[in-house]
């Protein structure tokens, strides 16, 4: 991961969903760190969908070699491509040898690629339900305010209950080690 400057783009819309094709790397030899990038290339399309897009995630093919059993990569690779062909865009994650294949594929195909988020359009539509939601959100309208009589107060305390208030540290009276004044180190509890 760089910590290269994310590209700021203007705000983009678009009337219709497109079609997103993911890429990114799926290590194979690795089962752990497979699920981990299943994961993070479900995470990513979960936000182009939230964007309102249709996302294709090859990465979901790995339920069908579970069920099949027998599928080997080019099983896999090969089923997904001709979705590749037929994407509107292309989201790529991170370069891995078969992620470069299919960037490769999308730029001799004319689609174009996004690697970033901001980079992808919104669809009008779901631009404008989230800018609802994020108004609905916000605090426009006063607070009601609440009478002072109506019980949701505490009653004020007694002026001699400051040696019960639950955050002052306990004084039972029983400590005769002066070496624990301020300046010994020793631990005092919470500052008032």
């Amino acid at each position: 991961m760089s910590n290269a400057p994310v590209p700021q783009e203007p705000l983009l819309l678009v009337d219709e969903p497109l079609r997103i094709y993911v890429a990114g790397p799926l290590d194979a030899d690795n089962a752990c760190l497979y699920l981990s990038n299943v994961s993070y290339m479900l995470k990513i399309s979960n936000l182009l969908r939230l964007k309102g897009h249709s996302p294709f995630i090859p990465c979901n093919d790995m339920l069908l070699g579970i069920l099949v059993g027998n599928m080997v990569y080019s099983d896999y690779f090969n089923m997904s491509q001709p979705w590749l062909k037929a994407s509107d865009a292309m989201f790529f994650i991170a370069p891995s040898p078969g992620a470069n294949r299919e960037l490769a594929t999308a730029h001799l195909a004319g689609i174009p690629i996004f690697s970033y988020l901001n980079q992808v359009p919104w669809v009008k539509e779901n631009y404008d339900a989230m800018q609802a939601q994020l108004a609905e959100r916000s605090p426009v309208a006063e607070p009601e305010s609440v009478p002072p009589d109506s019980g949701d107060t505490p009653p004020p305390a007694d002026e001699g209950d400051s040696e019960d208030h639950p955050t002052a540290p306990a004084n039972d009276g029983t400590d005769s080690s002066p070496e624990q004044g301020p300046d010994s180190g020793a631990d005092q509890g919470p500052a008032d």
